[in-house]
């Protein structure tokens, strides 16, 4: 790596990224876990010309990555801006779409058996894409979750992008029933042989202990800290990770161009997701088809508010006193007197 004559870093190899491919809007979804960012994404790849790819490996791991000092930013954003172009690519063409027709994200959920027919049959190479992109104006949305602190290189790699950025009050995203049902990825038998290729580092408690995977998320300083705690009190660790970072990172964003970063609280968005989808595909130049008012109707439809139960009483009061602080700069209300001891 050199430098110019700014002393900024720059690479000696790239790749040639936005090349021929350009994408007239690109939209991340950032957010932590159940924070609702795959169903907006859903809904906006209902809509005309809307591409959605939810959450992608290489999406996530480049900005970690460079967060953690693995890879440097100018390397990452370099290979992200090509991986955008590839995915792209192969979304228009449909090489990466999701064909189970039980899955919740697959595509026959969002686009019509005629738009799929047309395109598998009638886009055969990169020119054909690159016309079809030019033509229809199309938009490609991301989902990318556990980004938050990195939403300044997003934006730094990506000037172009649009990032919609999704919040949550802590208890309701640590103790959704769905998320809950997850938790074993918390515990120490889970962090010994970890099976989700989430980054880490090797944390050895002590000298007679298994060697440990500690989530990328979680600061060295504080690693005994995570440990200590029970694993409700691990995810309420996590969320305060992800939104402080997540708050942090977007004070960092430059504010040159008005209108690219929001922020989007799960509560209201869950209200109306029609709405909250509709408002965004206006800014992306996108309207609404039948399927997305399907969508809307069928997410209405389900189950919302299950709470698990829990036991409060193995979390320190100082980790929830941080969690209510940090709600009130998220223009949530504080946590309830009687939780914060």
């Amino acid at each position: 790596m050199a430098a110019d004559g700014r002393g900024s870093p720059r690479l000696r190899h790239h790749f040639h990224a936005f090349s021929r491919l350009k994408v007239p809007r690109l939209v991340f979804i950032t957010g932590a876990c159940r924070t609702g960012k795959t169903t907006l994404g859903l809904l906006l790849g209902s809509m005309r010309s809307v591409e959605f790819i939810e959450e992608p490996w290489t999406a996530l791991a480049l900005p970690v990555m460079q967060k953690a000092g693995l890879i440097g930013p100018p390397a990452a954003a370099t290979m992200l801006q090509a991986f955008i172009e590839e995915s792209f690519n192969d979304r228009i063409l449909l090489r990466n779409a999701n064909f189970r027709r039980s899955d919740w994200s697959s595509i026959w959920r969002f686009k019509s058996r005629g738009e799929i027919a047309r395109r598998l049959n009638g886009l055969k190479s990169r020119s054909d894409v690159v016309r079809h992109v030019e033509k229809n104006r199309s938009v490609l949305v991301i989902s990318v979750t556990q980004t938050d602190p990195c939403l300044d290189f997003l934006k730094a790699a990506l000037p172009q992008a649009l990032i919609i950025h999704m919040v949550r009050q802590a208890l309701p995203a640590v103790l959704d029933r769905d998320w809950v049902r997850r938790s074993a990825l918390l515990t120490d038998a889970q962090m010994k042989k970890p099976w989700e290729n989430d980054l880490h580092y090797d944390f050895k408690p002590g000298p007679r202990r298994p060697t440990l995977a500690i989530p990328w998320w979680v600061p060295r300083g504080r690693t005994r800290e995570f440990l200590a705690l029970p694993v409700l009190g691990r995810r309420l660790f996590y969320w305060l990770m992800m939104h402080r970072g997540g708050l942090e990172a977007s004070e960092r964003l430059p504010r040159a161009r008005a209108g690219d970063y929001w922020r989007l609280d799960y509560e209201s968005f869950a209200m109306d997701p029609l709405a909250a989808a509709s408002r965004f595909g206006r800014l992306l130049g996108a309207s609404p088809t039948a399927r997305t008012r399907q969508l809307a109707r069928e997410i209405l439809a389900r189950p919302r508010g299950q709470l698990a139960p829990a036991d409060w009483s193995g979390v320190p009061s100082s980790l929830l006193r941080q969690a209510s602080r940090l709600q009130e700069r998220l223009g949530y209300p504080p946590l309830a007197a009687e939780l914060l001891g």
